[in-house]
């Protein structure tokens, strides 16, 4: 019943993704649900929320990926930087 409802939300988002040209994929197994975007489509999804996220570290990470993709740092600056953002276990 749990996977009927998040189906029935993953749904929705899939379809307001793909009117704003976002495209998504959902799968589906017999324990889970789950919405993925990949490649430029994650970009844009990106953009589109950059303004709304809140928590420090997210927002940081979201701004090095973007750098990155639009090539304003390199492979190696980018690691070295998203590696510093990661929680100590």
């Amino acid at each position: 019943m749990q996977n009927l409802k998040k189906k029935a939300f993953l749904d929705a988002i899939h379809e307001a993704l793909r009117k704003l040209g976002i495209e998504s994929k959902i799968y589906e197994t017999d324990s889970d649900v789950r919405l993925e975007v990949y490649k430029e489509n994650a970009i844009k999804l990106l953009r589109l929320v950059m303004p709304y996220l809140r928590h420090p570290l997210r927002c940081l990470r979201a701004k090095l990926i973007l750098m990155f993709y639009d090539g304003k740092i390199d492979d190696e600056t980018f690691a070295k930087l998203y590696e510093q953002t990661k929680y100590e276990d």
